[in-house]
């Protein structure tokens, strides 16, 4: 996290909670991600039943995710199953970062890079892809 996104001054960052709350959390969540590789470790994953493929993201994707994953694994069906089996927070679009907002302001809920979203994204459509080839 930069400098900016620690305070809670990033562009378009909001906290709608008492600002002591966040000076607590963030510390501990800075030292974390310090200490560790950089990375997070979860889980996706895709369950096929006849044509359509459950993705399973651990996470609350943007709807702007779900909808490239239905188009990019048509004719396949794609349903998209939030918040299964793990939950790293928000994962908000590029352009969302750049607008700001809640669910990218730094904290426990939105601790991941802008290239996430994109990450989940590729990773699903290839383990789908072999349903899809399939169907």
């Amino acid at each position: 996290p930069t400098p900016d996104q620690i305070k809670g001054a990033a562009r378009g960052a909001q906290r709608f909670i008492d600002p002591a709350i966040y000076d607590r959390i963030i510390p501990g969540l800075v030292v974390q991600i310090r200490s560790s590789d950089g990375t997070i470790s979860t889980e996706l994953q895709v369950q096929s039943i006849g044509d359509i493929d459950y993705i399973g993201v651990p996470c609350e994707w943007f709807v702007e995710f779900g909808l490239q994953l239905k188009e990019r694994l048509h004719p396949r069906r794609a349903l998209v199953v939030g918040s299964a089996n793990d939950i790293v927070g928000y994962v908000p679009t590029a352009p969302a970062f750049e607008r700001g907002g809640y669910e990218t302001t730094f904290l426990t809920s939105s601790k991941l890079a802008p290239p996430a979203g994109q990450l989940l994204l590729d990773t699903a459509i290839s383990l789908a892809a072999p349903n899809a080839r399939r169907a």
